[in-house]
């Protein structure tokens, strides 16, 4: 077996301990379909606004705070996206 056990730690609900005897290999590939059905719909925000590091605007958020979620991962589909490179 592939993942041994689930190991939630805190709001990272989706952690998994994986086999370390098990050779992982290429079985395939995921469909732009398959890919749409997975998408998350979350209901209010994604992170937290207000905590900031030096080389960005709202991207970090304080460790105490993340007791609030329950997941650390979302597949979303953005109504708009743009990429800004700096």
């Amino acid at each position: 077996m592939v993942l041994l056990a689930t190991k939630p730690h805190g709001y990272q609900q989706e952690n998994h301990l994986l086999d370390p005897s098990y050779y992982w290999e290429n079985k395939g590939r995921v469909g732009w379909a398959d890919v749409q059905t997975a998408v998350d719909e979350p209901a209010g925000p994604l992170w937290l606004d207000g905590h900031s590091s030096y080389n960005g605007i709202n991207d970090q958020v304080p460790e105490s705070s993340t007791m609030a979620y329950d997941r650390s991962l979302y597949l979303v589909r953005p109504q708009r996206l743009v990429i800004v490179v700096q």
